[in-house]
């Protein structure tokens, strides 16, 4: 039960939606220029009750297998329960229950009540019950029949003796022995076995059998209690469990071990209850260090010191997507712009587990749970975070949609050595060696006809500021500037023009502001302003400075 994905999948899985409005968020997580979306994430699995990893890290600790369910299952009480289970066997898809001949095969007729002990037919290597409840043996290259039944019918040994029952494998049938009764029921194989058997397949599948004993016995007891919650839901269906993290994982026989029976015979028939009925005792893997409120009074939200111990891999994590899986899962989006988290649980890291996620697309916005996102896409948990690119850490700084450059309009590109971004009303560059910088209105129009971050003037290393002359802005960049009024408009300065052109004063000087970029004179370069001219000889490499 590491997922639990029918459960959770019934609860949280809500309609997907699709708009055309912006995502309007600071928490909207962009995609990088690489189209690989990175996320951090906490824990495995859905994080409600018991963290299997959790209890290892109570056990080693000292704490009692009593400790360790009293925390998970808070309210809860410890009383007694025994019986069968029926569990459906998933890996039979024959729609026949084949098994192997063995000392003391039994049958029995579910609808007459009456029970045979089988023939040791010579060369006979299967026994079977086909869809039509014929009994057959197979010999000699064919099925030949030997009694049909009336109603349901089983397979049994006496003492619940293991039975092999052939399943479909990779190359051909294979062998899997299980104990207790084989029943064709629905064309389906049921395992109908005492509880306590039943366990034996289940707790190392669970949990590791090298585990401490603690945990061992805090694992029996909530999958003990599991079972018999579920068992009392579907008392009246042909199974009430499956061998499947549908259920909880169940692998009959093969799948014993020493350590494990000995656990769960240590706190034989102990289960939880609450308000008179066995809990649901939801478990993961991890549950990152906080444990999911579950809806119910024992399966609250809560701090867990113990999931985080040494040993456990899956506490944090990280994954990468492609962008382009993404888009593939949801067409509507057209090209993904970011990852927007825009409704948490509000318990733990980041405010805990993603409820609701955006994906703000170039066509559109798709509105998904955390849940969902995480089973589309394989996710440990729907405990993450997108990694922010330096582009939209420095939107988000300077007010995301309500700053001068406006809401997502494109998705990040790669740029001369750098990256950029296209915003509603601007444009955002970064490059390692001058940080993320926004670039907007009459200026970023200026450096674009100029070739923008590979034209001459290279990457923004301010955003647009004071000009130094009253109402004067300008953004100074890794080769040159860009100074704009609303008299003048907007113009570059460079190279060894703008060097005397700073020595001189700048906007504070005689020559004021640039009212036309630099251009091509006879022998050089020049550049105007309001008050005179520089001019820069190419044979000289002198400077001239007029004044009007």
């Amino acid at each position: 039960m590491k997922s639990l994905r029918a459960l959770v999948v019934a609860v949280v899985a809500a309609a997907m939606t699709v708009s055309t409005a912006g995502v309007a968020s600071a928490r909207l997580h962009l995609v990088p220029a690489s189209r690989d979306v990175r996320l951090v994430g906490h824990g495995y699995g859905h994080g409600i009750g018991m963290s299997q990893y959790g209890a290892e890290g109570a056990a080693r600790q000292g704490k009692s297998w009593r400790q360790i369910v009293g925390f998970y299952y808070p309210r809860t009480t410890v009383g007694d329960a025994s019986g069968t289970v029926r569990v459906l066997i998933t890996g039979d898809r024959t729609n026949d229950v084949k098994v192997s001949p063995v000392a003391g095969l039994r049958i029995r007729d579910l609808g007459s009540g009456n029970t045979w002990e089988l023939p040791r037919h010579a060369n006979t290597n299967r026994w079977r019950i086909n869809p039509n409840r014929w009994v057959q043996y197979h010999q000699g290259g064919s099925w030949k029949r030997w009694r049909q039944m009336k109603g349901n019918s089983e397979f049994y040994r006496a003492g619940n003796a293991p039975i092999d029952l052939w399943v479909p494998g990779s190359s051909g049938e294979v062998a899997k022995p299980y104990r207790g009764r084989l029943r064709s029921t629905h064309e389906n194989t049921v395992n109908v076995l005492p509880l306590e058997l039943y366990l034996r397949g289940v707790v190392p599948m669970e949990m590791p059998a090298s585990w401490s004993r603690e945990a061992l016995k805090s694992q029996a007891v909530a999958a003990r209690t599991y079972a018999v919650r579920l068992r009392s839901a579907h008392s009246k269906r042909y199974y009430q469990l499956c061998d499947t993290t549908s259920c909880q994982v169940y692998g009959g026989v093969s799948r014993e071990h020493s350590r494990t029976n000995s656990a769960i015979k240590a706190v034989a028939k102990k289960v939880l209850r609450y308000d008179g009925s066995a809990a649901l005792t939801m478990f993961s893997s991890s549950n990152g260090g906080w444990t999911a409120d579950g809806g119910r009074p024992y399966l609250v939200a809560k701090k867990d010191s113990w999931d985080g111990w040494s040993g456990n891999p899956v506490h944090d994590w990280t994954r990468t997507l492609r962008a382009g899986t993404i888009e593939a899962a949801y067409p509507a989006l057209g090209r993904l712009i970011g990852v927007n988290v825009v409704a948490r649980s509000g318990h733990g890291h980041w405010g805990g587990r993603a409820e609701r996620v955006v994906l703000d697309g170039t066509r559109g916005d798709v509105t998904l749970t955390g849940p969902d996102l995480r089973f589309r896409f394989g996710l440990r948990s729907h405990w993450f975070l997108a990694r922010q690119t330096a582009i939209g850490r420095h939107w988000q700084r300077i007010g995301a949609t309500s700053s001068r450059v406006g809401g997502t309009k494109g998705t990040e590109y790669r740029k001369s050595g750098g990256a950029a971004q296209v915003f509603g009303k601007g444009r955002i560059y970064w490059s390692k060696a001058t940080g993320p910088h926004e670039v907007y209105g009459a200026i970023l129009r200026r450096y674009l006809r100029l070739g923008g971050a590979g034209s001459v003037l290279g990457f923004p290393r301010t955003g647009e500021i004071n000009g130094g002359v009253p109402r004067a802005r300008l953004v100074k960049f890794q080769r040159g500037r860009i100074y704009w009024s609303k008299r003048t408009g907007a113009h570059e300065v460079y190279g060894a023009i703008l060097r005397r052109y700073r020595r001189l004063g700048g906007t504070s000087s005689r020559l004021g502001l640039p009212v036309r970029g630099e251009y091509a004179v006879p022998g050089g370069r020049a550049s105007d302003f309001e008050g005179g001219r520089i001019r820069w000889d190419r044979s000289t490499k002198k400077i001239t400075v007029t004044y009007h």
